[in-house]
């Protein structure tokens, strides 16, 4: 079997895949060429949201207890929405979590995704990039626009796969490159291929002289 070969840039390139990305099992011969970046403004959607539910908690106790008499009423009451409060703010922090948790690593020669929707439920997939047959993103809404981010789509011949991320920062810059590593890895095949071929048919005509 030959070894890989990689030129100085690319074995740099390896070094520090492998440095960066412990939890990729990458080959030899294969780094880390685009890791797809998400939107900041995701983070910000869930904190905004985690804010204004402890806002609403506290305020709706606030306004029953000075409508109300007995002050053990009112300590129970208050002692409910600090508690809701606690509970929407460890809900934010997990939401953070999984949020982080969701990637998309594009490399020479495969791409490893991770889509998790909850602390214990996610899905690993893992496809060569040479058989990705679509590369597109969507924008939808003013958020999306006014942000700059949207959704990625790949799939792959006869779209027997899809895989998707949401909340990606720049989806057409991020889709460009993705298709030029898709260009490249399937022109790099061809070319394999045809050296192949020709290889064979040298045998092949060399051979038919041997008498």
């Amino acid at each position: 079997m030959e070894e890989p070969i990689l030129t100085p840039a690319e074995q740099a390139d390896h070094a520090r895949s492998v440095v960066d990305y412990p939890h990729l099992d990458l080959d030899d011969d294969e780094y880390v060429a685009i890791d797809v970046e998400r939107a900041r403004v995701g983070m910000v959607f869930i904190w905004l949201g985690t804010l204004a539910v402890s806002a609403l908690f506290m305020a709706t106790a606030d306004i029953v207890t000075k409508s109300l008499n007995g002050d053990q009423i009112k300590l129970i009451l208050v002692a409910t929405a600090y508690l809701m409060t606690i509970l929407a703010i460890a809900g934010g922090l997990i939401s953070s979590l999984v949020y982080r948790s969701n990637y998309m690593v594009v490399t020479n020669h495969r791409i490893f995704s991770r889509l998790q929707s909850a602390p214990f439920a996610y899905r690993q997939q893992v496809i060569e990039i040479g058989r990705i047959e679509d590369a597109s993103y969507t924008k939808a809404g003013i958020l999306q626009y006014a942000f700059n981010y949207g959704t990625m789509r790949l799939s792959t011949v006869g779209e027997e796969h899809t895989y998707s991320l949401t909340f990606v920062y720049q989806p057409k810059e991020q889709i460009k490159s993705i298709k030029k590593m898709i260009h490249a890895a399937k022109e790099q095949e061809l070319n394999h291929k045809n050296g192949n071929n020709n290889h064979n048919y040298n045998n092949n005509h060399n051979g038919s002289h041997d008498f």
